[in-house]
Parts: C-alpha cells; sequence; structure tokens
C-alpha cells in the first residue's frame, strides 16, 4: 500500500495555525469548550519536556489534536478536548475526574480515564469497551510519541515491544467500532505506525 499523508506537515506545526484551524470549523460553544482544554494543557503540563529534555511537553498534545485533524479528518469537539487533556491525569493535578465531568461532560470523562494509566487497572482490554473516540485518541497519541521519539535505547525496544503487542490490535477494535466513514483510518493507522516503528528501528542499528 502506498504511504500517504494527508495534509500534516511539520511546516504547520505552529500555535497560530491550530488556533485558526480550530476557530474556521468549530462553533462559538465548541470553541469555547476545545480552547478551555488546551489552557488545561499548557498549564498542566507547564515546566515538563519530551525525553529529549529539551522539546515542550505542550507540544505533544497539540501534534496529536493536529493528527486527529489534518491527517484523521476528524473535527470533533470530543476528540479535540481529549487530545489536549489525554495525559494530564498521569502527568499533572490540575484536572479531578469531577472537574472534567462538570466542564466536559460524562462521555468526554468515561473516555478520559479509558486513556489514563493508573496502578491495578488492566490498560488495553479497557479498550474493548470504550468509545471508537477514545480509541482514535489513543492511536494518534501512539503514532505521535513514535514519530517524535528520542529516549534511550532500553525504553526504545520496550515501546517498539509495546506497540506490536498491543496497538494493532487496538487497531482492530477500532475498525470494528467506528462508523462506516472512518473505518478506513484503520488502515492509515497500520501504514503509518508501521513506518514510524521502522524508522525507530534504524535508530537503534544505527547505535549499534
Amino acid at each position: 500500500m502506498r504511504r500517504q499523508r494527508i495534509g500534516y506537515t511539520r511546516k504547520v506545526f505552529t500555535k497560530q495555525f491550530i488556533e485558526k484551524l480550530i476557530l474556521s470549523k468549530f462553533n462559538s460553544d465548541e470553541i469555547r469548550l476545545i480552547m478551555l482544554a488546551w489552557l488545561f494543557s499548557e498549564v498542566g503540563h507547564k515546566g515538563q519536556t519530551r525525553k529529549d529534555g529539551i522539546t515542550p511537553y505542550a507540544y505533544h498534545p497539540l501534534r496529536v489534536v493536529l493528527i486527529l485533524m489534518l491527517e484523521c479528518g476528524v473535527f470533533l469537539t470530543r476528540t479535540c478536548i481529549l487530545g489536549f487533556i489525554h495525559d494530564l491525569r498521569e502527568d499533572s493535578e490540575i484536572l479531578t475526574d469531577e472537574l472534567v465531568r462538570l466542564l466536559f461532560g460524562e462521555a468526554v470523562l468515561a473516555d478520559w480515564l479509558t486513556i489514563s494509566k493508573f496502578p491495578g487497572k488492566n490498560y488495553f482490554a479497557e479498550f474493548e469497551k470504550a468509545s471508537w473516540l477514545a480509541i482514535l485518541v489513543k492511536l494518534a497519541d501512539r503514532l505521535d510519541n513514535l514519530r517524535d521519539f528520542k529516549a534511550p535505547e532500553s525504553f526504545r525496544r520496550e515501546y517498539i515491544a509495546e506497540t506490536e503487542a498491543n496497538y494493532f490490535a487496538l487497531i482492530r477494535i477500532f475498525e470494528r467500532k467506528a462508523p462506516k466513514r472512518y473505518k478506513h483510518l484503520a488502515n492509515y493507522f497500520r501504514l503509518e505506525l508501521n513506518y514510524a516503528l521502522a524508522k525507530v528501528r534504524r535508530s537503534l542499528k544505527k547505535a549499534t
């Protein structure tokens, strides 16, 4: 299958670009909620960096939202909110479960709890009961992490193993649950994850 990316490049990744995109695609009530989620992301991840110790962590949720909108063509308030806040339960205390419910609703809370990792949780088994939107955000999250992967060799090997063991099964669940108009994204994620994995593997070979 030919690899064909839909509109996403690093060149368009600016805060101004994504703000204009949101303003052009959503109504005023939706914009308010999405911008609120973005603000929580910026404040909650303030001072945090990616694995390279340099890149601000808040760039990651921005890129996840870009993947959802530009690559997947999914312009939904719920996925944008989740894209922005998906790591905040693990990495910050800025949001509580009750606050997420009050601000964004029960559906977002359920998706947020599915995506979040915490002790005692059988993480990937939870996705069998999850919404297709939660699975979509998780796939976009993993894709961005693989594309922007700067980590010690041992962690890269573990990440490859986890992706191969769990994420292609997750794509199959997504394919089963997603509405017909979005089922084609299953093949897109298969293609993009394999491409990103190949790049990580090449980086390991260069390191040896």
